[in-house]
């Protein structure tokens, strides 16, 4: 007695789609992958542009106000006293500009230049109790964007993050201008750091690698049920 061992048709159509549906499956989750790799480097890029912009917006409004008592900023540059109306008046605004804008911008400041290659500190919108404050008259190192700004004495922006002693930074700068003498007084900064960018990196990061996960999970439930 012959006993057929062959596989009937259907089987062989069988296997058959179900080679066709992992080969499109693998592709398709290819395909997936390179647009999740494309689409974080993309994600990257704009969240650095939307960063740096904010922190430009800022710089220039906190410009605009410190213009508008020149004469007081003019003369706290002279007499750096931290016990005068002015500086606490100022200082109190830069805290609550920088409080509001929290989730944006890590440090707000004032600065001028003390030669070619370093700036002073000037009044911060840190609060004097933190780890973070600076007093006046600190000096630090400049970067090529406040370079950038005090040699055209127009508002710049890094490109990259840079290590500096205050962490790693990407700063965004606008002069100070006199209101009156049109007399360059300096530069306010705006600043956000590696760690904050990185923060919603890794969230996007998560989202990321969950949306391919998802898909691929589907290609594969769909593979076993043939």
């Amino acid at each position: 007695m012959n006993i057929n061992n062959n596989p009937s048709s259907d089987e062989i159509r069988r296997k058959r789609i179900k080679r066709q549906i992992i080969m499109i499956s693998s592709l398709f989750c290819v395909l997936i992958l390179v647009l999740g790799i494309i689409s974080y480097n993309l994600a990257s890029n704009m969240l650095r542009e939307q960063l740096v912009f904010k922190c430009k917006s800022v710089a220039l409004t906190v410009a605009s106000v410190i213009a508008s008592d020149s004469d007081g900023y003019k003369n706290f540059l002279q007499t750096m006293d931290m016990d005068s109306e002015y500086y606490n008046r100022t200082k109190d605004l830069m805290m609550n500009i920088k409080h509001a804008n929290v989730d944006q911008v890590f440090y707000i400041y004032t600065e001028a230049r003390v030669d070619n290659d370093s700036m002073m500190y000037i009044i911060g919108g840190e609060d004097p109790s933190s780890t973070m404050y600076t007093a006046p008259g600190v000096i630090d190192t400049l970067v090529a964007a406040n370079r950038e700004a005090y040699d055209k004495k127009v508002p710049t922006a890094g490109v990259n993050f840079e290590d500096t002693e205050y962490g790693t930074r990407l700063s965004a700068y606008a002069p100070i201008i006199h209101k009156d003498t049109g007399e360059f007084l300096g530069l306010v900064g705006a600043d956000i750091t590696k760690i904050q960018y990185n923060n919603v990196m890794n969230l996007i990061l998560f989202e990321t690698i969950a949306g391919i996960l998802i898909v691929f999970i589907f290609f594969v439930l769909i593979v076993l049920l043939f």
